[in-house]
């Protein structure tokens, strides 16, 4: 995507694409006023042609007309929302060294870490506000949720990227506890580039398992990314969603099991 935007222009792109065959294209920033100028101007310009117009606009008003349609269910019913709430809580997938359980053992002194935007401000290790969050993330009420079930706990926040600092933080701070758990997750952002884990992240992980003192990491996400780290003892992988994060965390107390299973194969060392 930036490739392409850096390359043809974002008037352009939006031009090629129909040209090349999409059949809509998502005006992302612009308003769709704006957006529908930018289309005529290419459409002007000659670049998209009235034969490929015409095919774009069957195919998106075949679409849209079956929207119109009657709904073969009228109605959502309470088991209907129950299975849909399902999803989350049953979707938890877990990894576990031979002898090992999905919980964490409740009367012991816990080191959470737990991954952050770059657009949050953790100053002080008190989160600010997230200009850049989707809404399904967030690390007060996921460090909340864990200080709840596991009091006699500590929690740190790291950014994607971690400090020098955070880095230093996490490894001193995590010795005086029984051993260290961490939160990382990854998610499909527009103009981000591919997903995946920073090498200082990777770098922090690798050092701290020198050691043995990760028991356990907590992934939201992409779980191939995961291909990246080194062995550790109990993974739990969830997928974006608010509803997934504290279904994990209720695995990690003990209420409930992980049940879900992985859609594709991860290396996890």
């Amino acid at each position: 995507m930036m490739g392409i935007l850096s390359k043809f222009g974002y008037v352009e792109s939006k031009g090629l694409a129909i040209a090349g065959g999409n059949d809509l294209a998502l005006p992302f920033f612009n308003d769709n006023d704006q957006a529908f100028d930018e289309f005529v101007e290419c459409w002007e310009q000659g670049m998209i042609t009235e034969e490929r117009l015409d095919e774009a606009v069957k195919r998106v008003l075949a679409a849209q007309s079956k929207t119109l349609r009657e709904p073969k269910y009228t109605e959502v019913t309470e088991e209907d929302r129950k299975i849909f709430n399902r999803i989350s809580t049953d979707g938890i997938f877990a990894s576990l060294d031979e002898g090992l359980t999905a919980g964490l053992e409740k009367g012991k002194k816990h080191y959470f870490a737990i991954m952050s935007r770059p657009e949050t401000n953790i100053d002080g290790n008190k989160p600010g506000v997230d200009t850049f969050s989707n809404g399904w993330y967030f690390v007060d009420r996921i460090a909340a949720h864990l200080l709840e079930e596991f009091p006699k706990s500590k929690v740190r926040f790291f950014h994607e990227f971690p400090t020098q600092g955070q880095c230093y933080n996490i490894v001193e701070e995590s010795l005086k506890c029984d051993d260290t758990i961490f939160f990382s997750f990854v998610e499909p952002l527009a103009y981000t580039g591919p997903e995946g884990f920073t090498h200082r992240f990777v770098n922090l992980i690798k050092a701290m398992q020198l050691t043995n003192r990760i028991s356990t990491i907590l992934h939201f996400g992409n779980p191939l990314m995961l291909e990246s780290l080194v062995h550790i003892p109990r993974v739990l992988i969830g997928g974006n969603s608010e509803a997934s994060v504290n279904a994990a965390i209720d695995v990690l107390a003990g209420k409930n099991e992980a049940k879900g299973v992985l859609t594709c194969n991860v290396d996890l060392k």
